[in-house]
Order: C-alpha cells, then sequence, then structure tokens
C-alpha cells in the first residue's frame, strides 16, 4: 500500500486521541507508519482547514484517504469533496452546526488542559463550508447507535447511499474502531 492517511481528530481532541494511535500503531507494525499522518487541528475552523490542506499539498500528489472522527468527520468529507479524495468517517458529526447553542463558550482541552474558546461565528464557517452534495463513491460511514454526544441518525441520513457499517450500541468513541483497522487499510488501498 502506498496510500497515505490522513487522521482528523475530533473537537477538543488531538492526535494522540486513542484511535488515532491504535491506527498509527497498526500502520507501524505492517511497515507504514511513514503513511501515517495526524496533524493536531486548532479549534477554529479556518485554521482547521488550513492545517489539513497543508498536510494534503506536502502529499505531493501522491494517494491519501481520511479517517475522520466526529468534527474531523465534517472536516474530513469538506475536504474529500474539495479535494477529490476518499474518507472513513467516524461517528461523525454530520451537522455541527445545529449543536452551536451547546458549545459556544470556553471548555477545556481533553488532551492539553488549556481553556479553547469556541465563537458562535465558528458554526456559521463550518455551515458556509459544507459541501452542498457529497460524492457517496468516497465515503465509508461507521457509525454506532448507541452515541451519547451525536444522533447516529444524522451521519446515516447525511451519507445515505455512501457505504455505511452502523453498530448497534457502543457510545461517541466508538470502542469497536480496533475491530475496523484491516477493512481502513484495504479501503485506503482500494482505486478511489
Amino acid at each position: 500500500m502506498n496510500t497515505h492517511i490522513l487522521y482528523l481528530h475530533g473537537f477538543l481532541s488531538s492526535p494522540a486521541s486513542e484511535k488515532a494511535m491504535m491506527l498509527a500503531g497498526h500502520m507501524a507494525d505492517r511497515g507504514l507508519g511513514h503513511l501515517f499522518h495526524a496533524p493536531l487541528l486548532p479549534s477554529e475552523p479556518l485554521a482547521a482547514m488550513l492545517a489539513i490542506e497543508a498536510e494534503i499539498i506536502d502529499f505531493e500528489f501522491e494517494p491519501f484517504i481520511m479517517v475522520g472522527s466526529s468534527l474531523g468527520g465534517y472536516l474530513a468529507q469538506i475536504m474529500a469533496e474539495k479535494w477529490n479524495a476518499r474518507a472513513v468517517l467516524v461517528n461523525p458529526a454530520a451537522y455541527p452546526y445545529r449543536h452551536a447553542d451547546e458549545y459556544v463558550g470556553i471548555h477545556t482541552h481533553h488532551h492539553t488542559g488549556e481553556q479553547v474558546v469556541v465563537r458562535r461565528e465558528y458554526f456559521d464557517i463550518l455551515r458556509q463550508a459544507e459541501p452542498a452534495r457529497i460524492t457517496p463513491s468516497r465515503y465509508w460511514l461507521l457509525t454506532c447507535t448507541g452515541d451519547e454526544v451525536l444522533d447516529y441518525r444524522d451521519g446515516v441520513e447525511r451519507f445515505a447511499g455512501c457505504r455505511q457499517t452502523l453498530l448497534d450500541g457502543g457510545d461517541h468513541s466508538f470502542p469497536q474502531f480496533g475491530d475496523y483497522l484491516d477493512q481502513i487499510l484495504a479501503f485506503a488501498a482500494e482505486e478511489g
């Protein structure tokens, strides 16, 4: 396999998240560690999109896919449509701007402990960046009904017509992620 995998973490998460580390370790064990990338994404959406695009540009036209978790899944669909790429979406935030009232304010980052300010205009930026339509062949949705943070039905609706794996139970962290690592590498190796 010579496809880069760009892991996009969720809100208040980091490249040190459990899923990112699991995927990185799995790839390293197979001699593919040099193909794993996980940038630290700022909370401000424009800055996050620029950080993702900087990684993509560094691939110098080599093949890549994205694996996006939660808000990272939303950002992955924006980039997949813009860059004609493919993405695995893990319990993605299908419509994050619908949750603005819950998230505007000050939050503590899960990994760094720093205080993060989320402004209302962040959600306007996310809404404006949303692709008007998606190309179903680009996506694989991995979601579970037990997601306590996001309504899994939003992802099922948004990514209707895409490859979907819907699991009963679980939670927002998608604890079954480790069961899908080989399938994610197979998805990355497929021609787009």
